[in-house]
């Protein structure tokens, strides 16, 4: 069966959907797979109406995620939520997304624990360490890469002094250029 074939027990369906019978269950009373009772449950759910959240109107949505009758009413539910968002943010409600466009002075003032959890202090890997000799060769400040990698800026400092103390600073330099001039070595 297919999904035409199925309109003249639609009643049947709906109210067996309503009782939670699963679509499956549906399927084989209609000798049909659950992907066709569900184009024909979504089909149907595209022609009932839903009332405007913001004007009140009766409309028919094109899509199920429609909430609103025309763009304008649109433009208004977009400011609400902007709206909404603030104050929640305000009242502390919402979370701060920390990410490289994030001002220095507010991932410094974080707690220990909050920059942690936003990953501004993790471990060094190889990679990392070969990122901030690069960038310190070209001449980029310990500032600059700390918020390039998002990390602190004494983390950067302390871990390009450590690899310049242990001598790692060198053979790293070293290898990365060998890799430079070889290329089919810089496929690591």
């Amino acid at each position: 069966m297919n999904v035409r074939e199925l309109e003249p027990y639609r009643d049947k369906i709906e109210e067996m959907k309503e009782k939670g019978v699963c679509n499956e269950d549906i399927a084989k009373m209609y000798h049909c797979t659950d992907m066709t009772i569900c184009r024909f449950l979504r089909k149907q759910a595209k022609n009932f109406e839903k009332k405007c959240v913001i004007c009140g109107k009766k409309f028919t949505p094109r899509t199920s995620r429609n909430v609103t009758c025309s763009r304008e009413c649109g433009h208004e539910r977009a400011k609400q939520m902007k709206r909404e968002l603030y104050r929640k943010k305000k009242g502390g409600v919402v979370e701060a997304h920390i990410n490289y466009q994030t001002p220095q002075k507010v991932t410094e003032a974080l707690s220990h624990e909050d920059k942690v959890k936003y990953r501004l202090i993790r471990e060094y890997s190889f990679d990392d360490n070969c990122g901030l000799i690069e960038y310190t060769e070209k001449g980029r400040s310990p500032k600059w890469i700390a918020r390039f990698f998002m990390r602190e800026i004494q983390s950067v400092e302390d871990q390009i002094a450590d690899l310049r103390k242990s001598g790692k600073y060198e053979r790293i330099r070293k290898l990365m250029q060998t890799a430079m001039d070889n290329p089919e070595v810089m496929r690591w």
